[in-house]
């Protein structure tokens, strides 16, 4: 907010910097990347973007999600949100319904 408040009035963006078509984001961010050690991955934007939509989906109804991310709710379910290790966890720690207490399945025997 500080740098919009600052702005010069009219303008548009407050990060003018890598408007311009001939910047590759992309090879800048796998620099980065690489700088902290890591090695950059696969579409490496759109995973950023997947990762954050499914984060807000947590915690905020999907609807405010499409909205601020900017696409639709089939389109974030199909493309974007991700099943992530915390609900594996979040899975191990709840009760099945109709589990007996050895695991199985009340019904499923012999299965």
């Amino acid at each position: 907010m500080e740098a919009f408040d600052e702005a010069e009035p009219g303008t548009e963006h407050v990060i003018t910097r890598y408007r311009g078509s001939a910047t590759n984001l992309r090879t800048q961010l796998h620099r980065i990347i690489r700088r902290a050690g890591l090695e950059p991955w696969p579409k490496v934007f759109q995973n950023l973007r997947s990762t954050r939509e499914t984060e807000l989906a947590e915690q905020f109804p999907m609807h405010v999600v499409c909205a601020w991310i900017g696409n639709s709710q089939p389109v974030a379910a199909k493309h974007y949100l991700q099943l992530t290790d915390e609900h594996f966890h979040q899975g191990d720690r709840r009760p099945v319904r109709g589990a007996s207490p050895g695991g199985a399945e009340s019904g499923a025997e012999g299965a």
